[in-house]
């Protein structure tokens, strides 16, 4: 022991800092085996358990020692032999074993540094800080990638098992520690923090950075299986689905939501949703058949089946309405509906089984369902009810010789029925049944079933909750009802609120382990989806069209005049369908011009990508049940593939891929056949954009690979990418019109790759001998080679494994066609023309109507919709900025409350005059202290259009940006025909500093009343400058055909002095579409100078009069394939009921004779569209 007391602690390593408080732990060890040994007052000897403890307090300060005297090289040696052992010991220990070291280590750990001095926690939070930066000084990039792939590993594992408690104490714990840490930091730590974060944010380079550019191994993405649980409504997610706080919101907004499922489920009908009998397997192939035959309502729509092979999809067109009918048919008609529940069970089931729309189906099928709906729907059972009231009328009315009195049922309207409840309704609880006049109803009336048609049908609100029953028997067997008006959820805060026919559907339309008929129904789970899609839609629709007229939009000065009766006329113009509704053509143009602004902002796309769905995905095959298809099953569909998009997202704009992405938009399309995909388009930084040959090689290959060197990505390639057979293969492709194909496959060979003018480039397609065999209908097997490989990237193949069609975009002319065909929209308009009493003729435009009928829905996109999933997105905000006259501002308003509107209107700033308000403060903060104080917004030099990319307009004020977050502006485009407005919008791009209208107005210190007379005085507007600066910006968003109708309307209102120049100066955006048809580009701007004098023609002017140019006069014949339309239009007619028929033969006898006006009435799904385009056709 002498030795040990020679030995000063001041030798001791100074790397070895933290062995202190290992030694005063020993030192304690030692005091408990002293204070043992030591007699005791009893005299008894020392315990087992002491003389143990003394023994490792010995062998642990020997082994301290020993370790102290060794030499560096045996530390080293012994610490290598150490860590091979412990690395060893833990590759063969078991979970569990795994589980208790860890656990036993987070506890000695905690323990120990709780005990430990404030001077020992300094002490070896410096060590591990000086250890932990040596090593990562001395580590190389391939080790500090695979380090922080296994930390974020390990971190992510960690997260995923914590539990609900857990990370709210770890999210606690992280917040106190920052708040610490920044509390203590100093200025330049504080300073370099930030910019370390602007950095990291402005920059997203990774170490994944650039790599799909080179051939690369990927693993396949997957998702994993659907088997997170909703904590509060059992709800099974996908992980990816799980947010932050681990609280599902799509399912039942966090608990809030709680409705009944299917627990009183008929068990005999159950079995045939589940079971794999032959009967059961009959039921599900036509299960729609067998619903809409025993429906009570009855659900009115165009369904559009796709034509040609593929799965079966229900995709509807048009309008949709809910009808029912009378207890009787009419006379010699087939029972509907409800009608077949009055006949006996047997000649019910005869009669359906025997008709010819349901000739597959089943006799006795019909009659086990017809006896289930007896025994557990209670309005199979009202309807009975019905029956058995009419017949006692009868037999009293024939006891009391008087006529029979008319029997109706009215569906109550029973507030005191809590549809939540999951006892079954009985029949007297859902409907009343009364004999006499409609004064005589015993009830509230809401659904009245009369005895005898009246030749029309009635029709069920989409809010009526006897809808869903009535029209899915099969799948509400008990009478559940569905959403109404009146349904209620919680509101979070021990009250309850108004529940969203979308939350409603959603919460049923999510999987539960529980049994739902509804994911079992097949072809019927589709026509549900769209139809309850639809329904969500029209009550929205609805609200805008019941609102019309208390809600309308004026100007300012307009509302100063109305009330000072200058203006007699009626106040105010009427609102169509507005851009806030998703779909709607203004919403589409919104979006359109919002791309374009970015484009301006950022340049033209790089990269046009389209990724689709693949129903062969792993996570979609998990999903299904026994016997089912992807086609089945829309709803896992849309949730997986959403998924992909997000890791695809997270791929391009996270981790970078192809490069750094300054900006990027997509949107979301669906397929006839219900498939979504994505369109995307990205604009790339500088430094990574693709420039030559070579470089677009790395990014983008158009031949397949050798099956040998990479079977899996051929395997791939040949399943995903491969232009199916079409021309005189398969003339009746989608892809081919007339003759041709649309996507002009096949391609030729070319041993390089090339940009053309067309705005994509030529890829590389080697004659390399590679094919692939594919079986035609008529031609046998024929082999695809290179030229029918669609382009692809290699890293978006294997990860993917699907569609994933990658394009270059080679110039500026391709940017407008790129993105016109993401917001492509209808041109269709309903024109309702009505004479009033006084007989003055009226022309309304309805757009919600025209909405209505341009439509087509498909499950997917359904379901999309009811999960609230985003069908578009972009990477920069778009803030829309207004450009208005003095006092011309909208102002929204209620009829009979415009003169509070228009002192409003007054007070409130709009983002113009707030610019101007802004830059007064300026000036007068400048005047009187000579400074801008800081919390004061100084814009000067700024541009308006400038403003939203250092400001944000909040509260009618330009404030500073809090956040990072990145905006750019657009203007309104203004028409030249609006002079005024189209100069300020000219004077609003060329100065700053403007404090209020009169500054605009105010030229070299000389005020002009107009603001054209000041932009002119500018110089901004000399001759035709005025229209050649609209023509330019009309340009850059307009199609050809539309600028073409631009320019014509110029020429017809305006002054233009020299129209041949402004030909000549656009007239490559005029003809554009016909140069984008492949047309030589003489023909093409003949083409387009001809539907100039077409446009004249029709406005009853002359093109001569502007400008007379020497184009041939020719027809584009090769546009419209006259042979086709012919043989289309024949077909067409030969499927015309007679009622279509009669009116399309008056329709073309009026054409033949010189023409007249017809106008055609019929309920939605009558077939009004199908008969216009056979007329056309």
């Amino acid at each position: 022991m002498a030795k040990r007391t020679k030995k000063p602690k001041a030798k001791q390593p100074t790397a070895r800092v933290g062995r202190p408080r290992t030694r005063d732990v020993k030192d304690k060890a030692r005091e408990v085996g002293a204070t043992s040994s030591t007699p005791s007052t009893s005299a008894t000897k020392p315990s087992q358990k002491h003389r143990l403890a003394m023994k490792k307090a010995e062998a642990a300060v020997k082994k301290s020692h020993q370790r102290e005297e060794e030499s560096q090289e045996v530390t080293s040696k012994r610490r290598r032999l150490d860590a091979l052992s412990k690395k060893k010991a833990r590759k063969e220990e078991t979970e569990e074993e795994h589980k208790k070291r860890t656990s036993s280590n987070r506890e000695r750990t905690s323990r120990a540094r709780s005990e430990e001095t404030e001077d020992q926690h300094h002490r070896r939070t410096s060590s591990n800080a000086a250890r932990t930066s040596r090593a990562r000084s001395e580590e190389t990039d391939e080790k500090r990638g695979r380090r922080k792939s296994v930390d974020a590993g390990r971190t992510s594992k960690a997260r995923s098992e914590e539990s609900e408690a857990e990370t709210l104490r770890r999210r606690d714990h992280n917040k106190e520690h920052m708040a610490v840490t920044r509390a203590t930091e100093s200025l330049e730590a504080s300073e370099s923090r930030k910019e370390a974060d602007r950095k990291r944010h402005s920059s997203h380079v990774t170490e994944d950075c650039g790599i799909a550019r080179k051939d690369v191994r990927v693993e396949e993405n997957y998702l994993g299986t659907m088997s997170v649980q909703c904590s509060s409504c059992g709800a099974l997610h996908y992980k990816g689905e799980q947010p932050k706080s681990k609280k599902f919101n799509t399912c039942c907004r966090h608990g809030l939501i709680q409705l009944p499922m299917f627990d009183n489920f008929p068990k005999e009908l159950r079995d045939l949703f589940t079971s794999s009998t032959s009967e059961s397997a009959e039921f599900l192939k036509n299960i729609r058949t067998y619903n809409n035959s025993l429906a009570m309502g009855s659900m009115v729509a165009n369904v559009d089946t796709p034509k040609g092979g593929g799965p079966y999809t229900y995709r509807l067109h048009g309008q949709v309405f809910h009808v029912t009918g009378a207890l009787h048919p009419e006379p010699g008609q087939e029972h509907l509906c409800a009608q077949v529940f009055i006949l006996d069970t047997e000649e019910a089931a005869a009669q359906l089984a025997n008709r010819k729309t349901k000739i597959l189906c089943s006799k006795d099928l019909y009659k086990k369902l017809i006896d289930l709906l007896h025994m557990y729907n209670p309005f199979v059972k009202s309807y009975k009810m019905m029956r058995e009231k009419e017949e006692e009328e009868e037999l009293l009315a024939s006891a009391e010789n008087r006529d029979v009195r008319e029997v109706k049922m009215v569906f109550r309207s029973n507030k005191n029925l809590n549809p939540n409840r999951y006892q079954l309704p009985t029949a007297e609880e859902i409907a009343v049944v009364f004999v006499g006049d409609e004064d005589e109803n015993p009830g509230k009336r809401a659904i009245t079933v009369y005895q005898r048609s009246t030749g029309t049908f009635q029709y069920l609100l989409d809010t009526d909750k006897e809808t869903d029953p009535l029209c899915y028997p099969l799948l509400f067997v008990d009478g559940k009802y569905g959403w109404h008006v009146n349904q209620q959820r919680q509101n979070g805060q021990g009250g309850t609120t108004k529940m969203s026919a979308r939350e409603f559907y959603s919460y049923y339309l999510h999987i539960r382990p529980n049994f739902s008929p509804l994911h079992h129904a097949k072809k019927l789970f589709q026509q549900f989806c769209v139809d309850v899609w639809t329904k969500i839609e029209q009550d929205r629709l609805n609200f805008i069209r019941q609102h019309q007229d208390q809600l309308r939009v004026e100007s300012v000065q307009g509302l100063m005049d109305h009330i000072s009766a200058e203006d007699d006329g009626p106040c105010g113009k009427r609102i169509f369908l507005p851009n806030t509704f998703t779909g709607s053509p203004r919403h589409f143009v919104s979006l359109y011009q919002d791309a374009l602004a970015v484009v301006s902002r950022f340049g033209k796309p790089d990269l046009f990508l389209t990724m689709t769905c693949n129903p062969s995905w792993k996570e979609i095959q998990e999903a299904l049940l026994p016997g089912q298809e992807a086609v089945d099953r829309p709803d896992v569909v849309s949730r997986v593939f959403r998924l992909k998009l997000e890791e695809l997202k997270k791929d391009l704009f996270t981790k970078n891929i192809f490069g750094e992405v300054a900006a990027w938009i997509y949107v979301i399309e669906f397929q006839k056949r219900g498939l979504p995909h994505m369109h995307l388009l990205m604009i790339l930084k500088n430094e990574w954009k693709p420039r030559t040959a070579s470089e677009i090689d790395d990014m983008v290959c158009a031949e397949l690979p050798d099956p040998a060197e990479d079977p899996e990505l051929f395997e791939i390639i040949s399943t995903t990418q491969m232009h199916r057979p079409c021309g005189v293969y398969n003339p009746d492709s989608s892809c081919m019109v007339g003759d041709s194909c649309s996507k002009h496959f096949p391609k030729d060979f070319r041993e390089r790759t090339s940009v053309e003018n067309d705005g994509f480039p030529m890829y590389r397609r080697r004659d390399d001998g590679r094919s692939v065999a594919f079986k035609t209908k008529n031609f046998g097997v024929i082999q695809l080679d290179n030229r029918s490989v669609v382009p692809y990237n290699k890293y978006l193949s294997r990860k993917f494994r699907s569609h994933a069609n990658l394009e270059i975009c080679g110039n500026v002319g391709a940017v407008k066609y790129l993105y016109k065909y993401l917001y492509k929209g209808t041109s269709r308009a309903a024109i309702h023309i009505y004479t009033d009493k006084n007989g003055v003729e009226h022309r309304t435009e309805n757009e919600v109507n025209s909405y209505l009928d341009a439509r087509y829905v498909c499950a997917p996109e359904s379901l999309w919709h009811i999960f609230d999933f985003r069908m578009s997105d972009r990477s920069t905000p778009v803030m829309q900025l207004k450009v208005h006259l003095k006092n011309a501002q909208g102002v929204v308003y209620k009829e009979g409350e415009e003169k509070d509107a228009a002192q409003r209107g007054q007070l409130r700033d709009t983002t113009l005059t707030a610019w101007f308000a802004a830059n007064q403060r300026c000036y007068d903060e400048l005047e009187s202290t000579g400074m801008i104080p800081e919390d004061v917004v100084d814009c000067r030099g700024i541009y308006y259009v400038e403003m939203p990319e250092h400001f944000q307009f909040s509260k009618g004020k330009w404030a500073l940006r809090k956040n990072a977050t990145r905006s750019i502006g657009r203007m309104h485009f203004v028409s030249p025909r609006d002079q005024e407005r189209f100069a300020l919008r000219v004077m609003l791009l060329n100065v700053t500093d403007a404090k209020s209208y009169e500054d605009l107005q105010t030229v070299g210190g000389v005020f002009y009343e107009k603001f054209v007379d000041a932009a002119k005085a500018a110089g901004y507007l000399t001759e035709d400058i005025f229209y050649e600066k609209s023509l330019e910006e009309a340009a850059s968003f307009h199609s050809a055909p539309q600028l073409r109708g631009f320019f014509v309307t110029l020429l017809m209102f305006g002054e233009i002095h020299n129209a041949e120049e402004l030909w000549y100066r656009f007239v490559d955006d005029f003809s554009e579409d016909f140069v984008y048809k492949h047309f030589p580009k003489e023909k093409a701007e003949a083409l387009a100078y001809n539907d100039l004098i077409d446009r004249m023609n029709a406005m009853g002017e002359k093109l001569d009069k502007w400008m007379s140019l020497g184009y041939e006069r020719i027809i584009p014949d090769d546009v419209i394939d006259f042979d086709y339309c012919t043989k289309e239009g024949d077909r067409m007619r030969s499927t015309l009921v007679a009622e279509q028929e009669e009116v399309v033969k008056a329709v073309l006898d009026a054409v033949k004779s010189g023409g007249g006006l017809i106008y055609v009435d019929g309920p939605g799904g009558s077939g009004k569209t199908y008969v216009q385009c056979g007329q056309y056709l």
